[in-house]
């Protein structure tokens, strides 16, 4: 598994695109789509995120796979493998805004 975190940040989308090409090319999954490889975005800094959520759904299924035994979840089923909602508090083209005034 690997998770891309503080997707909200500007070119994550991008980050979430290369790591999976290359987690593709390392496997070498040339027929698998990258969308189904075990890459997520994820805000960990945000409640109820759709990429936290889909990478503890994925983890907790690949662990019953192993033997664990775990109760039924309560989470609905997240469709995504990253974060949905990208709305930062602060805008990430104000970021620098404390700053110049200063």
């Amino acid at each position: 598994f690997v998770a891309i975190n503080k997707f909200d940040r500007k070119g994550a989308a991008d980050a979430l695109r290369d790591v999976r090409k290359q987690y593709q090319r390392n496997r070498e999954l040339f027929k698998q789509p990258p969308d189904e490889t075990p890459v997520y975005g994820t805000i960990a800094s945000r409640f109820n995120d759709d990429g936290v959520t889909a990478l503890y759904q994925a983890l907790a299924a690949r662990l019953v796979e192993e033997g664990l035994h775990l109760g039924a979840g309560k989470l609905p089923v997240v469709a995504t493998k990253h974060s949905t909602r990208q709305h930062a508090i602060v805008p990430s083209a104000r970021v620098r805004y404390l700053a110049e005034i200063a």
